[in-house]
């Protein structure tokens, strides 16, 4: 099947004309890209450090583990076949840093990569066998920053977030929730992290009940280089993800992870520093200094991740989304959208704001699916059923373990409540959620091809 099929069954059946052509959608898978055509040494180095950052918050909040280690928070085995292709991926880009600058480092990637190819041929690894390979190529990453004295390319950003008084007059349903997380972070984390942040609504007073707890962890760098330290962390990290699900029981994402060199040469793909200027420390510093890089690629990358969601839905006549637990991320990711649309074009606004702001790049009819999302936002009023509610009891109280209450809300046998079916037919909201994401796609393969041309 060529990679067209989709748009142009999509265009003739929604009478929408679909500009992206199959010459654009290799760019937005990096192994492809890095893999096909030539790229500067710049590029690669700034895959390397997006794909570590990547490896590190995955593992960070549990995930690569094997079953046996996720259901007895054990987190001390890894199922390769999950990290294969990244470390492989990672070990090209290492070799092909070295083979094209041929730095002092060469020794030092010759033996990374003869760890990461004896590791890929197994099923399982211990932890510390992969936590071994991220320490050594975090050490290499940031000897190419100082290397090719990369900090020049970069703007300093200095950010001022809120005060940790800001957090006080929150309403009873949600400090107590709070107060338990920063308990469990001066306990156990303080250790491991340089700050640990609350962003998104609740930082800014105006979350609904369909809101997450949103935060974000600083790690120190000694953690990173401390291979049992990491360990660890894991696992502490782990636990902590519980209170997330304790605000929102159909919350779906674990905590943003950075490292203290990151923010010396800071992607804003991950988490951008505008965000944190509406933040909120939980513990550690009211200020941070970063110094931002060019992330043009990992933008476009990110937003081209997201639209191929939309596609597989759609592929998949949407009965993908087949329970609250879905269908809840299925309007956060439209709602998501508008902002990392933005950022494609360099603008940078807080969540809130970016509403508006986006809305002008769209027409109507595109734009209507972020109208529905927001309706389902304002007026969400979930009832989780009694099983959910045990599960959460047993999963996330008694054995402190949100992969397997996570897992159940994913499996969930349960259908849409009548009203919000009625809704999504009422409205054709999956189909509009279509065309407002083939829009975004098309704007993006005009900015993109633009883009690469100039550059080259």
């Amino acid at each position: 099947m060529k990679k067209m099929t989709f748009a142009i069954y999509f265009s003739k059946k929604y009478n929408v004309y679909l500009k992206n052509s199959e010459e654009f959608l290799p760019y937005m898978n990096p192994q492809f890209y890095f893999y096909n055509y030539d790229t500067s040494l710049l590029e690669k180095i700034n895959m390397l450090q997006a794909k570590l950052n990547y490896l590190i918050q995955a593992l960070s909040n549990g995930s690569y583990f094997d079953i046996k280690s996720v259901l007895f928070n054990s987190l001390n085995t890894i199922n390769i076949s999950y990290i294969r292709n990244d470390l492989l991926f990672i070990k090209y880009l290492l070799e092909s840093i070295e083979s094209t600058e041929k730095t002092e480092n060469k020794k030092e990637v010759l033996y990374i990569s003869s760890v990461i190819n004896n590791i890929c041929t197994k099923k399982k690894a211990h932890i510390f066998e992969v936590l071994f390979i991220i320490k050594y190529i975090y050490q290499l990453l940031h000897n190419y920053v100082d290397l090719f004295d990369l900090k020049n390319r970069t703007k300093i950003i200095n950010v001022k977030t809120r005060a940790m008084e800001n957090l006080n007059d929150l309403p009873a349903t949600v400090s107590p929730i709070l107060l338990s997380l920063k308990g469990y972070v001066s306990n156990n984390l303080k250790d491991y992290i340089v700050d640990f942040y609350i962003h998104g609504s609740i930082s800014t007073k105006d979350f609904t009940k369909f809101s997450d707890l949103d935060t974000a962890i600083i790690l120190k760098d000694d953690t990173l280089l401390d291979i049992d330290k990491f360990a660890r962390f894991l696992k502490s990290n782990f636990r902590s993800i519980k209170y997330c699900y304790q605000f929102n029981l159909l919350h779906h994402h674990g905590h943003y992870i950075l490292t203290e060199r990151d923010l010396q040469y800071y992607n804003q793909a991950v988490l951008p520093a505008e965000v944190f200027r509406y933040s909120t420390p939980l513990f550690g510093n009211e200020e941070i200094r970063f110094n931002v890089r060019d992330s043009t690629f990992e933008h476009f990358s990110l937003v081209w991740n997201v639209i191929q969601y939309f596609r597989r839905s759609y592929v998949l006549h949407f009965k993908n989304i087949n329970n609250m637990y879905k269908f809840r991320f299925f309007v956060a990711t439209i709602l998501f959208l508008p902002v990392i649309f933005l950022e494609t074009k360099g603008i940078y606004v807080y969540k809130k704001y970016s509403f508006d702001l986006a809305k002008r790049y769209f027409s109507t009819e595109e734009w209507e699916a972020v109208e529905i999302a927001s309706e389902f936002w304002r007026n969400w009023d979930y009832k989780p059923p009694f099983l959910v509610r045990l599960s959460s009891i047993i999963s996330l109280r008694l054995m402190h373990n949100y992969k397997i209450f996570d897992s159940f809300l994913a499996n969930y046998p349960s259908k849409l409540p009548s009203s919000i079916q009625k809704t999504i037919s009422r409205e054709k909201f999956f189909e509009k959620s279509i065309i407002f994401s083939e829009a975004i796609a098309d704007d993006l393969y005009h900015s993109f091809i633009k883009l690469w041309r100039w550059n080259r």
